[in-house]
C-alpha cells in the first residue's frame, strides 16, 4: 500500500507555503520588525523565562496575556481568542463557520494562507481581483458572494503583500451587505494611519479582527489574537487546541506587554523610515511604487530578477513576488533600520544608474 494513493484530493493539488530562502546579513523580506527588545527587557525576559516550570503545562486560557491585549485593545477579555499565529486562528475560524464546501472568499492578491488553510480544510476557495492599483471594488466582491455563497469572507487591511489599507466606506458597504463571517485581517494596523474596524464590532455581529504581535518584535513567539463578540468566540473555543500558546510565548509576550513606550517608540521609528524610504523609491527611474500602510513597501520593475539577484549580491534580501497577474514585476521590501534602509536604497541606486 502506498500511503499517498490515500491522500485526499485537496490535500494533493495544494502548493505548500514556500519562502524562496537565501541567506544575506541584511534580511528585508519577511515584514518582521527589525528591533530587538533593548537589553534590559532582554534580560526581564530571561529571569521571566527562568521562573517557568518547564514539567507543567502552560495556563491554557493564557489568563495574563489575554487580559493585556483586551486592555491594549479596549475589549474585555472574553472578547479575545489567542492562537499560535494567525494562521492557527485562520483555521479555526474556516473549522467553525464553513461547513459542506460552503467556500471561503478573499481578494488577491492577498495573504496566501487563507487559501491554503481553506483549500486544506475542503473548502472551496473563491478569490475575487482587486483593482489594478490593488484597490478594493466592493461590488465586484459583493456580486461573488451574491452568487456563490460563501460563509467567510477575508479582507487583510493593511493588505499584505500589497501594503493597501483598504477605505473605510468600502470595508463598511461590505460589512452592511454581507451576510455571513467577516474577518478583518488587522495584521499591520499598528503601522497605519487607519484606526481600523474594532469599533465596528457592535454594529455587525459577523465582524470578527485578527490581529498579531509578530510584526511589532515579537516574531519569534508566534502570538496572534483575534477579537469578536462573546458568544462568537465561545464556539470558536470549542475547536481551539488545549495549550495552544505556550510558557514561554505568554511569558515572553507577557513582558514586552508591559513596555509599550518601547514598542511604540520602535514602531513610530519604522513609520518614518517608511516614509523615508518611499520618498527615495518614487523618485527612482525605473520603479513603480505603490502606496503602504504597512511596515514594507511594494514596488514594480521590468527587471524584478535582475533586481532581486542584485541585491542579494549586495547582501540584502528582499521577496520577489514577480508572478502572473497582478504582481508581475513586484518585489516587496521589509522597512528595516536606518543603515539597513541605507544599503537598499544604494545598492538600488548603483543598479539602475549602472544600467543593471
Amino acid at each position: 500500500m502506498n500511503p499517498i494513493d490515500l491522500l485526499r484530493p485537496e490535500v494533493r493539488s495544494l502548493k505548500p507555503y514556500t519562502i524562496e530562502h537565501a541567506e544575506a546579513p541584511v534580511k528585508l523580506d519577511a515584514n518582521e520588525s527589525p528591533y530587538d527588545p533593548p537589553a534590559e527587557i532582554a534580560q526581564e525576559i530571561r529571569e521571566a523565562l527562568g521562573r517557568i516550570h518547564l514539567n507543567r503545562y502552560p495556563d491554557p486560557a493564557a489568563t495574563r496575556l489575554k487580559e493585556q491585549l483586551a486592555e491594549r485593545t479596549g475589549v474585555a477579555p472574553d472578547q479575545v481568542l489567542l492562537g499560535n499565529g494567525s494562521d492557527e486562528l485562520i483555521g479555526y475560524l474556516i473549522t467553525t463557520f464553513t461547513g459542506q464546501g460552503k467556500g471561503v472568499c478573499f481578494p488577491i492578491p492577498t495573504f496566501s494562507m487563507y487559501g491554503i488553510i481553506a483549500a486544506a480544510l475542503g473548502q472551496r476557495t473563491i478569490p475575487v481581483s482587486l483593482t489594478e492599483n490593488f484597490e478594493l471594488d466592493p461590488e465586484r466582491l459583493l456580486d461573488v458572494a451574491r452568487r456563490e455563497k460563501p460563509q467567510i469572507l477575508f479582507l487583510a487591511s493593511p493588505n499584505n503583500p500589497t501594503g493597501s489599507a483598504f477605505a473605510k466606506e468600502q470595508v463598511v458597504r461590505i460589512l452592511d451587505a454581507y451576510d455571513g463571517i467577516t474577518v478583518l485581517d488587522e495584521a499591520y494596523i499598528d503601522f497605519s494611519q487607519e484606526a481600523g474596524f474594532l469599533k465596528e464590532l457592535p454594529r455587525h455581529p459577523g465582524l470578527v479582527v485578527l490581529r498579531t504581535l509578530s510584526k511589532i518584535g515579537m516574531a519569534a513567539l508566534r502570538v496572534g489574537f483575534l477579537v469578536g463578540r462573546t458568544d462568537v468566540i465561545a464556539q470558536l473555543e470549542k475547536v481551539r487546541l488545549p495549550y495552544n500558546v505556550n510558557a514561554c510565548s505568554q511569558v515572553a509576550a507577557q513582558v514586552m506587554l508591559e513596555h509599550e513606550p518601547v514598542l511604540r517608540e520602535q514602531i513610530a521609528t519604522i513609520v518614518s523610515e517608511r516614509r523615508r524610504l518611499a520618498v527615495a523609491l518614487s523618485r527612482t527611474a525605473g520603479l513603480q511604487l505603490f502606496p503602504s500602510e504597512a511596515n514594507f513597501l511594494l514596488f514594480r520593475t521590468d527587471r524584478p530578477r535582475a533586481v532581486f539577484e542584485r541585491l542579494l549580491g549586495d547582501g540584502i534580501l528582499v521577496r520577489n513576488l514577480d508572478q502572473p497577474g497582478l504582481l508581475t514585476g513586484c518585489l516587496r521590501v521589509t522597512v528595516g533600520k536606518p543603515e539597513e534602509n541605507d544599503a537598499f536604497l544604494t545598492s538600488l541606486e548603483n543598479f539602475f544608474e549602472g544600467g543593471g
